[in-house]
């Protein structure tokens, strides 16, 4: 494998990318249903609020029963894809750890004796390992917050229309 051999600043990351990319990759669904779960709130509070507001039709005892069921599958799939995408995260930080300590302990055994005796170093690897670890909880939001926040901008157009333009700019100018 090249990337093992290559001696650039990112070579371990590349490398840790190709041997884990399908551990990455299986996150991918259940964190894009979360989003779903998580913006059709929206659309079912409006639906609930506009029933509740309306006169009692011949079908509103079904319509009824619709929205309760409707409830049940969001928010039960908000709490399934919710776990399944951290259970997917916490898989990968797993899999990363266990990849990175054997490399750690093999540098360690290729050290000099006078450099080993200080365990300064040792303890720096392995709290190293414990920050890469503790920064990947988040690794599926980086690509899922700007879904996440084009489809936020999407429903708020929807209900302020062009107002909403002065609101992102705020994203925009904070961002530079």
């Amino acid at each position: 494998d090249n990337t093992v051999q290559s001696k650039s600043s990112s070579a371990l990351t590349m490398l840790l990318m190709v041997h884990h990319r399908w551990a990455i990759a299986s996150a991918f669904l259940p964190r894009l249903c979360l989003t779903g779960f998580t913006f059709a709130q929206p659309f079912l509070l409006t639906r609930v609020v506009s029933f509740v507001s309306q006169d009692n039709g011949p079908l509103s005892q079904n319509d009824g029963y619709g929205l309760i069921i409707a409830t049940m599958i969001i928010y039960l799939g908000l709490a399934i894809t919710t776990a399944g995408s951290q259970h997917k995260a916490y898989r990968l930080i797993t899999m990363i750890r266990g990849s990175l300590v054997p490399l750690v302990y093999r540098h360690t055994m290729r050290l000099d004796v006078g450099i080993a005796r200080d365990s300064a170093a040792l303890t720096l690897m392995s709290v190293d390992v414990e920050r890469i670890s503790s920064g990947l909880q988040y690794v599926h939001e980086v690509w899922a917050s700007p879904i996440d926040i084009g489809l936020a901008l999407w429903l708020l157009e929807r209900q302020l229309g062009l107002a909403v333009v002065a609101f992102a700019s705020i994203f925009i100018c904070k961002g530079h």
